[in-house]
């Protein structure tokens, strides 16, 4: 009985080893300077673009709600349709 249970213990653990996954393999590829400052460049470009984009979204959707607004204050009977900032105080505002 003393004998059996160090070769079970044995046997379970080699058999967990067996079973284990091989380990991920990491592929690394040597570029020349002028690739890797081209992929550097193209990556900043789209970088900066997806930000522009955001921006002009942006810009877009408050342009066109206050279009909305003040086509709706205007066709309701209010006169003043001065309630939004004009759109440069936006950028400038500052906050106490």
């Amino acid at each position: 009985m003393n004998i059996l249970l160090p070769l079970t213990l044995l046997a379970g653990i080699n058999g967990q080893a067996m079973a284990a996954p091989e380990m991920e393999t990491l592929t690394v590829t040597y570029r020349s300077p002028l690739d890797y400052a081209l992929y550097q460049q193209t990556t900043e470009t789209i970088s900066f673009f997806r930000i522009e984009l955001a921006q002009d979204i942006l810009a877009q959707s408050r342009a066109s709600s206050r279009a909305m607004a003040s086509h709706y204050l205007s066709h309701n009977g209010v006169a003043d349709t001065r309630l939004f900032p004009p759109q440069s105080d936006w950028l400038t505002a500052r906050r106490n």
